[in-house]
């Protein structure tokens, strides 16, 4: 169109050049110069017209071009939303032959563009809907109209596709029919889906139905869309009768408020909640429930429904209260007592204590609770029975007597006892306390030891002067007795010194018990101080056929390394006194492993095992106890004066560690006591 118009201008300025040319030639003859003049204006104005019009139709092509550009471009956009629709969409003529096909559909029933173009639309239909198909296609030539139609398709790699298609006329300008636009959507997976729902509810409903718990589904409002049968027969109702009744109404009046309070709290960080109330039956009983209400949310966040299970509680609630009344009558007993009673958890906190406490430590049971023992006792006094503390933790039954000092209170004597608490696995989970105050008898004691300290001091230098006499006789200082006399003085030497020993050991047993032993604590390597009494006691181990045995111990431990000698050759010599002919007494020395123990706290066990007869387990505490000796008439009874393994406690005792024995009839005695390890006492001094 540009070119033809400006083709046109060309011609157009030709002619105005030829008129000018004639107008020149003619200005000669006057007659018609006038007439040629006014032709040659009016078809001037006319041309000049004619280019008007000319630059108007030019300026109008342009806006044809741009308008035909937009065009294809709204064109191109349609087709691409045709193939790229998430639906299949067909187009066909009047007689269902494909003439449009866009990308979505081809995916569908797997087929290419060049194979669908042309054919009918009838042969993608499932042979169970063909003739239906037909049937509707005719209708729609006739004018009907079907806003959904459920079609079968085929399909080469899937099975048959459910399809709920969507059709619509395509008309002429003059509105007759051309043909038909098949809208469709897949609902293959959608009805799969809706199957597995409807499955998945009848599973439900048949769990539900089977269960002994109280089952519900209610509103955001409380009322109720669902009961299972439990509910039914406990309220003795139908589902009908409380479908679309509250939930509330089963809850006693007062608490109905709050259960819907608690309720509307619920959200999808929080969306469960166990509520327990009371209920009153539809004969008037009032009952106790526990209920676990669960709000569900869709996708979006948004709250739907509850979901809540209940149980009746009432036997459960009176056997609460029951045990109620029988921990408060308990509290009445042990309160009434005049010891303390106390429970210890693993932890070292204070789970019970009796009102004992608030007159020994002017702290109400109530402040106590939940504190840790180095709380309630103070520094000073928890120090003392930590070892004995972790003893019990580590599942030993422990007894023992200290000397103690409460804050703000002068010192006096405690005998305690802690029991371990161990489940059924052997777990110990914490250990029983009961400590009473023994100040009354430590008295007495005082007086009788004070007794023994003077006559002891008082017979020593005689019986001393004696045993050196004697000794000067056996060994032909002066004139030696012949015979039975030389017997004699061998003899009294022997006692003298049983004696003289005897004195000794009630002078340690009288500084233990008044806590005036004297202690000087070093590095003692372990291994020395076993070394030290083996030598000690190689004689008498060879006398009664005794092997004795040790094992490498590279550890040292902060003790007085005599005192320890000492307990060591106790344990010993008593070992081979009670050990059979050809018998091995083993000592040993290791670290303690006790995961409940405080790493701070590192500790060394040394062990003296025997083979001999063994002790019933009942015994096993009395051995330790000042003068106790085995019956006279026993086999076994070796001698001795039954003060050796009390003051063996008395020094590990001062020494911050603990001592014990174990021992199976037939099987032997394992005597144990524990020391800290090298530098940890020492840090504390």
């Amino acid at each position: 169109m540009t070119l033809y118009l400006d083709i046109f201008d060309q011609k157009f300025e030709q002619a105005q050049q030829r008129i000018t040319q004639l107008a020149q030639r003619t200005e000669q003859d006057n007659v018609s110069k006038a007439l040629l003049s006014h032709t040659l204006d009016e078809l001037a104005t006319a041309l000049e017209e004619v280019h008007v019009l000319s630059e108007e139709l030019s300026e109008q092509h342009g806006h044809l071009q741009t308008a035909h550009g937009e065009i294809m471009a709204e064109r191109q956009q349609y087709f691409e939303l045709f193939d790229l629709a998430p639906e299949g969409y067909i187009v066909t003529d009047a007689q269902g032959i494909i003439r449009h096909v866009n990308q979505t559909a081809l995916t569908l029933v797997a087929r290419r563009q060049r194979s669908l173009i042309g054919k009918p639309l009838g042969a993608l239909i499932a042979q169970v809907d063909s003739q239906r198909f037909y049937t509707v296609l005719n209708q729609l030539n006739q004018g009907q109209i079907f806003p959904s139609l459920d079609l079968c398709l085929h399909s080469y790699q899937r099975p048959l596709i459910d399809a709920s298609f969507t059709v619509a006329p395509i008309k002429d300008y003059r509105s007759q029919l051309k043909g038909f636009r098949w809208l469709f959507r897949d609902l293959t997976q959608e009805r799969a889906s809706a199957m597995a729902l409807q499955a998945s509810e009848a599973q439900y409903r048949a769990i539900v139905e089977d269960q002994t718990e109280l089952i519900c589904r209610s509103l955001g409002d409380a009322r109720i869309t669902f009961v299972n049968q439990a509910f039914c027969n406990y309220f003795n109702c139908t589902p009908t009768e409380v479908m679309g009744t509250s939930f509330l109404n089963q809850v006693a009046g007062v608490e109905q408020a709050e259960v819907m309070r608690q309720l509307t709290n619920l959200n999808r960080d929080n969306p469960i909640i166990t509520l327990e109330h009371r209920v009153t039956l539809p004969n008037g009983e009032p009952r106790w429930q526990s209920w676990v209400h669960r709000a569900l949310f869709d996708e979006h966040g948004h709250f739907f429904q509850f979901q809540s299970t209940g149980r009746d509680i009432t036997a459960q609630k009176h056997t609460d209260e029951a045990l109620r009344q029988q921990e408060n009558h308990l509290r009445r007993v042990t309160d009434s007592l005049p010891i303390l009673l106390t429970y210890v958890n693993g932890k070292q906190q204070v789970m019970y204590a009796n009102r004992a406490h608030e007159h020994w430590l002017d702290l109400s049971s109530t402040d106590i609770v939940g504190q840790y023992l180095w709380q309630v006792l103070g520094p000073d006094t928890y120090r003392q029975i930590r070892f004995p503390v972790e003893e019990a933790l580590s599942g030993n039954y422990v007894t023992f007597e200290q000397e103690v000092t409460w804050p703000h209170q002068m010192p006096f004597w405690v005998s305690a006892t802690f029991v371990p608490d161990r489940t059924v696995s052997g777990l110990v989970n914490g250990f029983f306390g009961l400590i009473h105050d023994i100040s009354d008898r430590k008295a007495t004691e005082q007086g009788k030891d004070q007794l023994i300290s003077v006559v002891s001091h008082e017979l020593r230098t005689p019986l001393a002067a004696i045993h050196g006499a004697l000794k000067l006789l056996a060994h032909g200082a002066v004139d030696p007795l012949a015979g039975e006399g030389q017997k004699l003085i061998t003899v009294a030497d022997r006692n003298a010194q049983h004696m003289v020993q005897l004195i000794d050991d009630l002078l340690d047993l009288q500084h233990i018990h008044l806590g005036k032993l004297s202690i000087t604590p070093q590095d003692c390597p372990a291994a020395d101080l076993i070394q030290r009494a083996m030598d000690m006691l190689q004689g008498m181990a060879q006398n009664h056929n005794v092997t004795l045995e040790t094992s490498p111990c590279p550890m040292s431990v902060w003790a007085d390394c005599d005192r320890i000698v000492q307990v060591l050759t106790n344990l010993m010599s008593n070992a081979i006194k009670f050990s059979p002919a050809g018998g091995t007494v083993v000592i040993t020395a290791t670290k303690a492993v006790n995961p409940r123990l405080p790493s701070t706290s590192p500790h060394v066990s040394f062990q003296v095992s025997d083979q001999g007869q063994g002790m019933p387990a009942d015994t096993l505490e009395q051995i330790f106890a000042a003068f106790h000796q085995i019956d006279p008439a026993d086999p076994r009874n070796r001698g001795g004066s039954g003060l050796g393994l009390a003051i063996c406690r008395g020094i590990i005792q001062q020494h911050g560690g603990t001592i014990a024995a174990e021992s199976v009839l037939g099987n032997g005695t394992v005597v144990s006591f524990t020391l800290p390890h090298q530098g940890y006492q020492q840090s504390d001094t």
